[in-house]
């Protein structure tokens, strides 16, 4: 699937520019220095308590929950969906061990995640509905398809650019498959990426930078992230548009 390999590539590349930046940077007199990387690894964890995996895990859901809400409201979209967004959100808060309120530090986390997806473009839906067309999926390969996209987002490690893209394009595959009349699909969606997430030693990632709180620190590095989410939505979105059309999602 080329298009995948494109995000793959536009991902390195991103990852790459920022990397000179920080070297430009580094020779500047603005150097982060090491007592400033560790006050904060210490912020995003002030107890400097160990996080562990299942702490992640069990987080992800709550985060999803915040980006999806944060990057709907952002659309301003009405009707169905508004009702889809906001029984997923309560479907969510139901089965939380914890009360999630707009100021707890998941809804906090998942808010700031969304900022950073924000950005991605919708000149990529042409290429999207083209795409849709030329693909060749069977129905009961749901799960196996949004991993194998994924898969490809991360081939070349993990990082929280790559995170939020794979938040991003399963929101946006989430809201066409709605807008196109199927319901609860975000349920679907986040058990997905909470699986993929558990599943390919990205919850142990996650956990080694001190938990989700250290993404909090995570900024928009570098003008590439458009292009970046806008072709990973289009990937995403073409794939399981595919298996809408072909009835799986109307069960």
């Amino acid at each position: 699937m080329s298009s995948t390999i494109t995000i793959a590539e536009s991902l390195e590349n991103g990852e790459n520019n920022d990397e000179q930046e920080e070297a430009n940077t580094s020779r500047s007199q603005f150097r982060v220095t090491r007592a400033q990387v560790i006050r904060r690894q210490l912020s995003a964890n002030p107890a400097h308590l160990p996080v562990s995996e299942q702490e992640v895990i069990n987080e992800t859901s709550s985060i999803f929950r915040s980006f999806v809400v944060e990057s709907y409201q952002a659309e301003r979209d009405g009707g169905i969906i508004a009702e889809e967004v906001r029984s997923f959100a309560d479907q969510v808060q139901s089965s939380s061990n914890q009360t999630i309120t707009p100021s707890s530090p998941t809804s906090e986390i998942g808010r700031h995640l969304a900022q950073l997806g924000d950005s991605y473009s919708v000149r990529f839906q042409n290429e999207f509905r083209l795409m849709i067309t030329h693909l060749d999926i069977k129905p009961g390969t749901a799960y196996r398809t949004f991993a194998g996209v994924a898969r490809r987002l991360f081939r070349d490690g993990i990082s929280w650019r790559r995170i939020v893209t794979l938040m991003a394009f399963g929101y946006q595959i989430a809201i066409d498959v709605m807008r196109s009349g199927v319901q609860g699909f975000l349920s679907r969606i986040c058990n997905f990426i909470v699986r993929f997430i558990s599943g390919e030693h990205i919850a142990n990632w996650i956990a080694r930078q001190g938990g989700w709180r250290a993404a909090r620190y995570e900024g928009l590095a570098s003008p590439g992230w458009p292009a970046i989410i806008g072709v990973a939505t289009a990937a995403a979105a073409s794939v399981f548009g595919v298996l809408w059309l072909s009835g799986y999602f109307r069960e």
